[in-house]
């Protein structure tokens, strides 16, 4: 049982060095021009399926439903590689803050020349003068997660990032005890 309770420990630790590590390397390609932003025609039903399968197994642990409720033909144009980063992180953030049988969705609501996507989750929510640390690069702003996850908190800074390159914004609505919104726009193709 203590040699468990040590794997564990060292299993959360590597985990969270890993998380850490791969976000600073994406902001520094980023940054440094290196993640070069091809965009084409994506869909995110698909990009968020993918991860939802990708994660669910984090979600299950927790007893999270994890759903996702986006039209299958949720086309818009962006970078394949730099939605999917996007779109983990968000859903990684909100199963790490939220509790055991929780609740997590992925909605839409289209517009003439975008679509407004929303990660929403029944978590522990977050304090009104936290929301406007969360973006930003020079606070690493972090708390722990319902069972003491650690997160890098360089996760949305780099999600703003991402929605910028894209045209997009990106903003959160939260209340303490009544979980998160986090709510953002991209352009659909032109022909759409």
């Amino acid at each position: 049982s203590e040699v468990r309770q040590y794997i564990q420990i060292v299993k959360e630790s590597t985990e969270s060095t890993y998380k850490l590590i791969e976000n600073l390397l994406e902001w520094s390609r980023l940054e440094s021009g290196k993640m070069k932003y091809n965009p084409a025609l994506q869909n995110m039903f698909m990009i968020v399926e993918d991860t939802r399968i990708l994660l669910n197994q984090n979600a299950r642990m927790k007893n999270i439903n994890l759903k996702n409720k986006l039209d299958h033909q949720s086309f818009i144009w962006g970078d394949d590689a730099m939605l999917q980063s996007l779109v983990q992180n968000l859903i990684s953030n909100a199963i790490k803050f939220t509790a055991e049988s929780g609740l997590i969705e992925v909605n839409e609501n289209r517009f003439n020349d975008y679509i407004e996507y929303t990660v929403s989750d029944s978590g522990v929510g977050i304090k009104e003068q936290d929301i406007e640390k969360l973006f930003r690069i020079d606070m690493s702003f972090t708390t722990k997660g319902t069972k003491q996850e650690k997160g890098t908190g360089l996760g949305l800074a780099l999600c703003k990032e991402i929605v910028n390159i894209h045209g997009g914004n990106i903003k959160v609505q939260s209340k303490v005890g009544e979980g998160t919104k986090v709510i953002f726009t991209l352009n659909k193709p032109k022909n759409n």
